[in-house]
């Protein structure tokens, strides 16, 4: 039991890692916009494996719920990493 938690816990601050890392940063809006999407397309096809080989389930959620959040989320993260790097910066320049 203790394992399978472990388990499910470990994927999302590995997800969240790689799309902070690879976040097109110093691009053009359209290619951060695409970014997000492609994102979005990948999350949720993942979300949608892992409920067909019972790696988790839903109870009353839908994949498009999913799909919906990832456009909110990925943007989130991404303005929480500027923030913190900002403040981070302010921190060691004084």
């Amino acid at each position: 039991m203790a394992s399978e938690t472990r388990r499910r816990l470990s994927a999302t601050p590995a997800g969240n890692a790689i799309i902070i890392n690879f976040y097109p940063y110093k691009r053009t809006w359209i290619s951060k916009v695409g970014f997000v999407l492609a994102t979005d397309a990948i999350c949720s096809l993942y979300e949608a494996l892992a409920t067909r080989s019972t790696f988790f389930y839903y109870n009353g959620w839908r994949w498009w719920y999913s799909a919906l959040a990832y456009l909110v989320i990925v943007p989130i993260l991404v303005m929480n990493r500027n923030i913190t790097r900002k403040l981070v910066e302010r921190g060691q320049g004084g």
